[in-house]
């Protein structure tokens, strides 16, 4: 079986990417594939000891030192995992020193095949893409957007361009019968960066404004999860709002899903393609989520139809939407 090498970032422990990595990993683990995984190290953010205490079934991880802070040390990191474990397959997750480190690993004459997954869309790590395609073997897309992107910017090379889709499991229990308070619900890394998280709070202020009968409840953990809690406190004080903190796929499947009647996102310019979407509408979830670009080109999210929309961070067309929810029957 062939020897693949995934390289990535340790700075956030889960979110969809690191569902992805889990998901993958695991399959080609149990295909019998030889599979080493190279985590970053830094100064600060990357912290490859708490990365595999959440991913512990990584069997075979390396550890790419690259806290010195530089660039080279990043490189020569790479290139010395890469070097030790002699991979035939290199998958990068977001990594963007693994573009001239394997230049210089196939100026070594080193026979490895580079493949790019890209999950999101940073502008910054596309430009890397197209900038370094000519030590790229691969790169598949998870959206038509950015299949679309990668093809208008390098022509003539569609046989390396690919698009494959993220997909949900299907439920594995019956939605329960929902009675009482509308349960709305956030489901993701708690990041304002790009999930623009702090618009629940907003849209908090404009929902408890009424005596709607109303429950928000918060599923996951992340880098701006505490100043979330601050500016929620009121809430959680008087029972309207519940952080649950990180909970596996598992635990959302058996009692998560079939429980909330609404689903809230409100990314924008840097979404790819979230498996929040597909996870809850199959357990017959509403999505009310902002137009985030790309949000159409998939076909999944059909305004009025499976799910509403409003424009990112408009809280007042967002909030019309839950209080519509609000004076249905229960």
């Amino acid at each position: 079986m062939p020897r693949v090498l995934f390289i990535t970032y340790t700075h956030n422990v889960w979110g969809g990417i690191e569902k992805w990595f889990q998901g993958l990993t695991l399959w080609l683990q149990d295909k019998g594939w030889e599979i080493y995984v190279g985590l970053a190290k830094g100064a600060r953010f990357n912290n490859p000891d708490i990365f595999l205490k959440t991913h512990n079934y990584i069997r075979n991880p390396l550890i790419m030192d690259g806290s010195v802070g530089t660039e080279e040390a990043r490189i020569s990191a790479i290139v010395k995992t890469c070097v030790s474990c002699d991979p035939d397959i290199i998958f990068s997750v977001g990594i963007g020193s693994v573009f001239p480190a394997v230049e210089r690993l196939k100026m070594m004459n080193k026979k490895v095949k580079l493949v790019i997954p890209v999950h999101s869309l940073n502008l910054q790590y596309l430009q890397n893409i197209i900038d370094y395609f000519n030590v790229i073997d691969h790169v598949a897309g998870i959206s038509r957007l950015i299949e679309r992107f990668l093809l208008r910017n390098l022509q003539g090379e569609e046989s390396r361009i690919h698009y494959i889709k993220n997909r949900a499991a299907p439920r594995k229990v019956e939605k329960k019968a929902l009675s009482g308070s509308l349960k709305l619900a956030f489901v993701g890394r708690l990041e304002d960066s790009t999930k623009h998280i702090f618009d629940l709070a907003l849209l908090c202020q404009k929902l408890f404004k009424s005596n709607a009968a109303l429950e928000v409840h918060i599923f996951g953990s992340g880098p701006d999860e505490a100043e979330l809690r601050h500016r929620l406190k009121n809430y959680v004080d008087a029972g309207k709002v519940c952080f649950h903190g990180y909970v596996s796929i598992d635990r959302l499947y058996d009692y998560v899903y079939p429980a909330i009647d609404v689903l809230v996102m409100f990314s924008n310019d840097g979404e790819g393609s979230p498996f929040v979407l597909p996870e809850g509408m199959h357990h017959g979830v509403v999505p009310v989520v902002s137009r985030f670009l790309g949000h159409a080109a998939e076909g999944l999210i059909r305004p009025g139809k499976n799910s509403l929309t409003f424009p990112a961070g408009d809280m007042d067309s967002a909030a019309d939407h839950v209080f519509n929810f609000c004076t249905l029957p229960r």
